[in-house]
């Protein structure tokens, strides 16, 4: 099957509520795999620690762990030993209260923590190979209607709010460098949210966002009453089995207007002694959190600086591998390094108190994860970063960036805005309004 007809095959199941998908763009090594499923069977919610459990005719709770719970319930299903067929869903980034003890923020997105949809029908296209898997679990399993989206909607933007004004952003991340200054941190991630009124049609904007900028961890998910739209570039976690491997973006550089200039500013990039020390600073981090499950002696840095380029940016990236032990699942290694090192800082908890003190409000799904996990022994995710949440009629979205202790606050304001520039195009918004 070639690339139209399986984007013409996944339009027709875009109109399902109950659909989420993992795309991936580029020719880089990691964008091989295109995941998609409609019908979920179960739908799992968790909110402040609140577990809740939808079937097609049942809605039960669960009270425990929430890591604990996700472990039982995703080896329920270990001994099938798929790898193409699935459950797809996010953490968000307030995951990282089950974790850790961290300041509680307002929660103005109003979303859970955790959704997880376990597909009944199942689609996975290999890029490489054109290669299309569909599986059907357990056919005779009742699963929740297709209920379609309105298809006459169509994006028209009422508003656009940017919550943080430049001058005052600028001040936010002084800040910050005075804690780096004081030795609090050594760098911290700050972020800016722009919020949208207006009608979307999310699935249209989602293609929309894809052909301006593939990424290879795009993902788009229609589920309990939201969508989410995400245009990440970074991979967070994969886990196949016992291999782990992540690869943390730090260091960020905008795309040239002449060939000449798209290599000036690689070169820039690479040599870029700032940047190479963000990067070495949460590959450690990193490093430190894989260590926690892995096999001792096992975390290797494979790569520790690639230049990978994007229509709009380059980044910086780091590969680091390592080994678990066999009784070691997915979510063991999710619970031991969420949230990601590259969007809070180092050290990891005192860079999130910062963070909270600073942005004062939820973040959502920005910086959490969307993953899809096998009924087997694989799980992939990514860092929700470029990421648009629609709830009814509005929209939002967050940029941000890595503030070390040379950083320039203007640059970094400006690096904010050329992350955005995608999201914003695909609105027809000019992001050179929002430029220093």
């Amino acid at each position: 099957m070639n690339w139209d007809a399986m984007m013409a095959l996944m339009n027709e199941y875009a109109s399902c509520h109950s659909f989420a998908c993992l795309l991936s763009g580029t020719r880089l090594d990691c964008a091989n795999r295109v995941f998609w499923g409609i019908n979920p069977f179960l739908i799992v919610q968790i909110k402040n620690g609140q577990i809740s459990l939808q079937t097609t005719d049942t809605k039960t709770q669960a009270e425990m762990n929430v890591f604990e719970f996700l472990k039982q319930l995703f080896n329920a299903y270990q001994h099938l030993n798929l790898k193409h067929a699935g459950a797809i869903g996010y953490f968000s980034y307030e995951c990282g209260h089950y974790v850790e003890t961290l300041p509680k923020c307002t929660d103005n997105e109003a979303i859970d923590d955790i959704v997880i949809c376990f597909y009944s029908t199942f689609y996975d296209y290999q890029i490489s190979e054109k290669l299309l898997t569909r599986y059907d679990f357990e056919t005779q399993m009742p699963a929740f209607e297709k209920d379609p989206v309105n298809a006459s909607i169509q994006t028209s933007i009422s508003s656009i709010h940017q919550h943080i004004h430049r001058s005052d952003y600028i001040q936010q991340l002084q800040r910050v460098i005075e804690y780096i200054r004081e030795g609090d941190i050594y760098q911290a991630n700050i972020s800016q949210k722009f919020s949208i009124q207006g009608e979307f049609d999310g699935f249209s904007l989602f293609k929309r966002l894809f052909s301006i900028n593939p990424a290879p961890f795009f993902a788009y998910l229609n589920v309990v009453g939201i969508e989410i739209i995400s245009s990440s570039p970074e991979r967070f976690i994969v886990c196949n089995g016992n291999h782990i491997e992540t690869r943390p973006i730090k260091g960020t550089i905008s795309r040239g207007q002449t060939p000449y200039d798209d290599q000036k500013n690689q070169k820039i990039l690479l040599n870029s002694t700032k940047d190479t020390a963000e990067l070495a600073m949460i590959v450690d981090l990193l490093r430190n959190d894989l260590g926690k499950i892995s096999c001792p002696g096992s975390v290797k840095v494979r790569e520790f600086k690639r230049v990978e380029p994007y229509n709009n940016v380059y980044h910086l990236i780091s590969i680091v591998d390592a080994l678990s032990e066999s009784s070691v699942m997915p979510i063991d290694v999710i619970k031991a390094v969420f949230p990601g090192g590259s969007i809070t800082g180092c050290p990891k908890i005192r860079s999130m108190e910062i963070i909270s003190e600073i942005e004062q409000e939820t973040r959502g799904i920005y910086t959490g994860s969307i993953f899809f996990h096998s009924y087997g022994h694989y799980f992939d995710s990514n860092i929700a970063i470029r990421t648009l949440l629609i709830k009814g009629k509005q929209m939002t979205f967050r940029v941000g960036g890595g503030i070390v202790y040379d950083s320039i606050p203007e640059n970094e304001y400006n690096e904010t805005i050329y992350k955005g520039q995608s999201i914003l195009q695909s609105l027809g918004i000019d992001h050179t309004a929002y430029l220093m």
